[in-house]
């Protein structure tokens, strides 16, 4: 049993003074709060919400126009990126996508 007590008081020794708890539920300050380039926040101004689609194509000179109707939805996504969630179906056939944009500085795109 002395045993065990020491290697307790071994392992905890003066190192378990050294933490400290602190409250999780309290925001971390790192200073100002990051925000989105101008660029992505235009994108994301513009975009953002649910967007009723609609494409008219022609397949081939041989084949009939096709169509597809359907919804783009867009959110805001990590890092401030712009999340879009495509869905579609017609006699063009069925359509489903995700797209994720974001704003490269160093490259100047998207």
């Amino acid at each position: 049993m002395a045993r065990i007590r020491a290697l307790i008081a071994l392992l905890l020794g003066s190192n378990w003074m050294h933490y400290q708890k602190t409250d999780v539920s309290a925001p971390l300050s790192l200073g100002s709060e990051p925000r989105p380039s101008a660029e992505m926040q235009r994108l994301i101004d513009r975009f953002r919400g649910n967007w009723a689609v609609r494409e008219t194509f022609e397949v081939s000179a041989s084949r009939q126009r096709g169509t597809r109707q359907g919804i783009a939805s867009f959110r805001t996504g990590p890092g401030f990126s712009l999340i879009e969630d495509y869905k579609s179906g017609g006699s063009a056939g069925s359509l489903r996508f995700l797209a994720l944009v974001w704003w490269d500085e160093t490259a100047q795109v998207y």
